[in-house]
């Protein structure tokens, strides 16, 4: 009977003793995938480091070349000056596809980094000190940044002026009031709307009105802006006939300061 409860024993200690030898496998395994994390927070496989430092290889001597393009000019270290500011952009350009996580883009330019210092190292200048080594100060790599940023993400293309917009004017003859307004079509057809529909300039009514384009062909988003600068310029709010004064109130209290100021240099 006992050596029957000696094997149970035994058994149960086995079983345990294997249960924890498998559980130690697995954490040991979850610890190495773990380790395997980039220090970019990606999980990189083994076999595609190779497949970076293929693509980093065929595109290192474009980014060469768009980095000579901006880089400082330097007439007695050359190349050392090249493959600084190489190194500089290939930093910062990593934390930018980091940020987007793009993770091609940022891998390879990690290898750009190791590129530039193991290039660098070849021609470093010398002082008193060895070879002068490679750092960035934090205004450099937010200026630096800033200009990556541009070229990736440029601003879009300038609005070309619209063929009618502009801004108008309306004066009434008798009491010199005056009515600010905008179109996006014809000016003489906004105005006969306005004496049809009894509005802008003829809504106090007003028999003769004096109309002039005061600024024309403008980009469509800077209609508001225009509108409500000449609200105020002609101060068409307190003694005109616009109810308002407009969308954009700096701009109305821009065209005040400035015709303030031209009455000033008037007088």
């Amino acid at each position: 009977m006992e050596g029957v409860l000696l094997c149970f024993l035994l058994v149960g200690f086995l079983i345990w003793f294997f249960i924890a030898i498998s559980k130690s496998v697995d954490e040991a395994a979850e610890e190495r995938s773990k380790k395997r994390e980039t220090v970019f927070g990606y999980a990189e496989k083994q076999d595609d480091r190779a497949h970076y430092e293929k693509l980093a290889e065929s595109r290192w001597a474009a980014f060469l070349i768009d980095s000579a393009a901006s880089a400082p000019y330097s007439s007695k270290h050359k190349k050392a000056t090249l493959f600084r500011h190489a190194w500089k952009r290939a930093h910062v350009l990593k934390n930018i596809y980091q940020s987007s996580r793009d993770l091609e883009n940022m891998l390879v330019h990690d290898v750009f980094i190791r590129f530039a210092e193991n290039y660098y190292s070849d021609v470093a200048p010398q002082n008193v000190y060895g070879k002068v080594g490679l750092k960035m100060t934090f205004k450099q790599e937010f200026k630096l940044h800033e200009i990556e940023q541009k070229k990736l993400s440029p601003s879009p293309a300038p609005q070309k002026p619209e063929e009618f917009a502009c801004i108008y004017r309306g004066v009434d003859t008798a009491t010199k009031r005056t009515y600010i307004g905008q179109t996006t079509n014809e000016a003489e057809e906004r105005w006969l709307q306005h004496r049809r529909s009894r509005t802008g300039a003829f809504k106090d009514g007003a028999i003769n009105v004096n109309w002039e384009v005061i600024r024309e062909r403008v980009i469509f988003d800077e209609l508001d802006y225009w509108e409500s600068y000449y609200i105020g310029y002609y101060n068409s709010l307190d003694f005109g006939f616009n109810d308002n004064r407009g969308n954009d109130l700096n701009a109305y209290d821009k065209g005040i300061g400035e015709a303030r100021m031209a009455s000033f240099s008037d007088s």
